[in-house]
């Protein structure tokens, strides 16, 4: 199949499975198997695929990243962020 038909299918898997709580990366592996996309190329593909939706989302939320980062005592603010995240995993 054309490289750029493979690519372009990818391309809305990944787009459609990133946001939503399931493997993005489980379903590209699947669906380029069953398009005969494997090996080395496919593998850098999967790499620069992934971050070009890490790039997506953090253009989306840059003001909010950037306005996290920019506070006094950001490191404060992320610490308890972890800490009210691990309080919410713990089984009781």
């Amino acid at each position: 199949m054309e490289q750029y038909v493979i690519a372009l299918i990818l391309g809305v898997i990944e787009g459609i499975t990133e946001c939503i709580p399931v493997s993005s990366t489980g379903h590209m592996i699947i669906i380029g198997h069953m398009l005969n996309f494997e090996g080395t190329h496919a593998d850098v593909f999967e790499v620069f695929i992934q971050i070009g939706a890490i790039l997506a989302i953090y253009t989306h939320y840059r003001r909010t990243f950037n306005g996290f980062l920019k506070r006094k005592n950001w490191i404060k603010h992320a610490a308890y962020l972890c800490y009210i995240l691990v309080r919410a995993c713990y089984p009781y």
